[in-house]
């Protein structure tokens, strides 16, 4: 019985470290995007380097927490509810992996731009910005915390980020035809 019970506390601490991982991981992939946004909006290549530097650290989380979900599934034998946290952690982690990318790609993109004449300010791209972390961070709190009203209030605020793309884009798109 002892041992059973170590085994728990131990099952307990591991599906514990996975959701912090998951919430760093997450954490790092929003500052990485806020990072990417200033460096673009404020035309600074130093913290564009920065972010770019960062994404090593995002990849060695996702492998840290792959092992994790792999080893939980493979010694603990989770019960449903907790498989279905580790199966949608597994998932998750390459999205915010990919997140991290994206803030790469942007932070790539913000080194070259800040070499060519400043566009008008797109005061939609910092707002879109913000609400792509606000959105990251909420569906994150929300999977992490079994929240379903907060996860259904996260799916209406993707709305809000689409309308500010499109107004991007028409702005960006008569800037081009205009020069």
């Amino acid at each position: 019985m002892a041992g059973r019970e170590h085994t728990s506390k131990h099952y307990e601490e591991q599906l514990r470290l996975l959701k912090d991982k998951l919430l760093l991981m997450s954490h790092q992939a929003e500052q990485m995007i806020s990072d990417a946004m200033r460096a673009l909006a404020e035309r600074r290549p130093s913290l564009a380097d920065e972010v770019i530097s960062r994404d090593d650290i995002l990849d060695k989380l996702e492998v840290e927490i792959d092992t994790l979900c792999y080893q939980v599934l493979a010694l603990e034998q989770p019960v449903a509810s907790d498989l279905r946290f580790i199966a949608t952690a597994l998932k998750i982690v390459r999205d915010i992996e990919r997140i991290g990318d994206l803030a790469v790609n942007i932070a790539e993109r913000a080194r070259e731009l800040i070499q060519e004449p400043e566009l008008k300010k797109l005061i939609a791209l910092p707002m879109m910005g913000e609400a792509a972390e606000r959105i990251l961070k909420e569906s994150l709190d929300a999977y992490v915390n079994s929240d379903a009203d907060l996860a259904e209030t996260v799916i209406k605020k993707d709305k809000e980020v689409d309308d500010l793309y499109e107004q991007i884009f028409r702005e960006l798109l008569t800037y081009m035809i205009e020069d």
